[in-house]
């Protein structure tokens, strides 16, 4: 009788494991099939560039902390933008932990953790999370409106998929959809029908639009170090401008946002970013190019999160312990 809570954890982890196996496995046989190519493409790496585009990358991905403090600041919660923005990496650490959770529920735990009522911490990330997809669609969907070469097909698909992840997404910003949950017996009591205990006077759209806005310059100034990086793998793409590499690897990160089950769209990302620049460029390097990109992220990423972390331990207690601590209450 005993076991049955004992194995459940156990298979939902073997399950998770068995999905990250399968989502990530198209591109491990690329590397696989074009390890040579890209084993070619590491020892011509151009550095100079390389390293610019890694200066680029740390500077840009600053602009993430101004969504949160946006809508945190439509919501009636007072918090200064560089606390905000310590709160967004300090919650991307726990995309990274094995057996923790994704960033989106961590940063709620922090915003109540630093004294958020739950509902507008939830409210919150559901649009900081919107903002940030709404972002990467425009861009995405504006590349291939201004001439992104890809087959058909695969621009179709693009496009059907961008247009059915941004109406599943605006759905839960409707008050009919949050009513409908709320009534379900199963999800009365969940955090996600928060959106219905928040003040009406919050309830208002505009911080679509400024949320957005942030965004949209977030993901279009990032086509600046991606370009960086293909011209450091493969010198002759010049011919890529800053805002097609901004479009594809818009839409490669929309991709593995969207496979939820996959701990920061590791594998999906750079798959799906290898099969756009190979409309242009050699299998090898745009695989160099996708794997540089993630790289380059982390790295960014990972410093911010160094940085926040020494700041955000003494000014408001919050410590790697604590984060751990909250990762695993979230989880269970």
């Amino acid at each position: 009788m005993n076991s049955l809570p004992t194995r459940r954890p156990f298979i939902n982890s073997l399950l998770r494991f068995l999905f990250v196996i399968i989502a990530i496995s198209p591109l491990g046989y690329t590397v696989y099939k074009e390890w040579p190519a890209f084993q070619s493409s590491i020892t011509e790496v151009e550095w100079g560039s390389l390293i610019y585009a890694q200066i680029l990358f740390f500077i840009i991905i600053l602009l993430k902390g101004i969504i949160p403090w946006i809508s945190l600041k439509h919501l009636g919660v007072s918090f200064s933008l560089a606390k905000a923005t310590a709160v967004y990496f300090l919650s991307q650490i726990l995309k990274y932990l094995p057996g923790g959770i994704w960033a989106f529920p961590g940063r709620m735990a922090i915003y109540q953790f630093l004294g958020v009522e739950r509902a507008k911490s939830v409210v919150s990330v559901f649009r900081e999370m919107t903002a940030e997809f709404l972002g990467a669609a425009v861009i995405g969907i504006f590349g291939l409106m201004t001439g992104l070469q890809l087959s058909i097909p695969v621009r179709n698909a693009i496009v059907v998929g961008i247009i059915v992840s941004v109406v599943a997404i605006l759905f839960t910003h409707m008050q009919w959809f949050w009513n409908v949950i709320s009534s379900v017996k199963m999800f009365g009591s969940s955090p996600i029908a928060s959106y219905g205990v928040i003040n009406q006077q919050e309830r208002g759209v505009a911080w679509i639009l400024r949320t957005m806005i942030i965004a949209i310059i977030f993901w279009a100034l990032l086509g600046l170090p991606i370009r960086q990086i293909v011209i450091a793998v493969h010198p002759m793409a010049e011919s890529i401008t800053w805002i097609e590499a901004a479009s594809m690897f818009a839409l490669a990160w929309c991709a593995g946002f969207v496979v939820v089950l996959i701990p920061a769209g590791i594998g999906v990302r750079e798959g799906v970013l290898t099969l756009l620049l190979s409309n242009v460029i050699p299998v090898g390097p745009a695989l160099t190019i996708a794997l540089m990109s993630r790289v380059a992220w982390i790295i960014a990423e990972g410093l911010w999160i160094f940085v926040t972390l020494i700041w955000s331990s003494r000014g408001t207690g919050i410590s790697w312990v604590a984060i751990r601590r909250m990762s695993g209450s979230q989880s269970r």
